[in-house]
């Protein structure tokens, strides 16, 4: 029951709705009901679903937070979240949507030594 409470209370913050009063609105809904006591359990399952949206969102790596900015613009990417892989020499690598593009000089570097030792 929480988790359905849970998304109703997601999709409602995702339409535009104030967080705040979208909160206070379910709370008022749930007091009217004699359902009050199922604010923490909801709380719990948001907070649930919130990590899962986390986790499945899109991600640019970049080599320093200085490149986010043009790997962004690069990749087309809106509203991704940026993590900085040391492992990057330079470029970005965008997965999300279901894709990877990597455009990373790391990418390139390995390119370059997988032809040369095939040969």
């Amino acid at each position: 029951m929480e988790k359905i409470y849970a998304q109703a209370l997601w999709r409602a913050i995702e339409g535009g709705r104030v967080p705040k009063e979208a909160v206070d609105t379910l709370a008022k809904i749930l007091k009217r009901q004699g359902r009050l006591e199922l604010m923490p359990h909801i709380k719990r399952a948001f907070l649930r679903l919130a990590e899962a949206n986390r986790a499945t969102r899109d991600k640019i790596f970049v080599a320093s937070e200085k490149d986010a900015k043009h790997a962004l613009a690069a990749s087309g990417a809106k509203d991704a979240d940026v993590v900085v892989d040391t492992s990057l020499i330079g470029g970005w690598r965008y997965e999300g949507n279901g894709e990877i593009i990597d455009r990373s000089f790391k990418k390139y570097l390995l390119d370059i030594y997988n032809t040369s030792i095939a040969a």
